[in-house]
């Protein structure tokens, strides 16, 4: 099964239901990928917006 990532928070995914946002906007077609263990002191988490820890892709079309 190919993974998907969020539309909306970039989160990645196994199904169409984000568990983070709760909306089924997924998308197979993702760029990269950050791990954010920590997003209270990561520097990357801060650009990206992301406040909970996970894996989130770069660019989602």
């Amino acid at each position: 099964m190919k993974e998907k990532a969020c539309k909306n928070c970039r989160l990645i995914i196994a199904d169409n239901l984000c568990p983070e946002c709760k909306t089924m906007s997924a998308s197979d077609d993702w760029i990269g990928e950050v791990i954010i263990f920590d997003s209270s002191t990561s520097k990357i988490a801060k650009i990206m917006t992301i406040e909970k820890p996970g894996r989130y892709a770069l660019r989602v079309r």
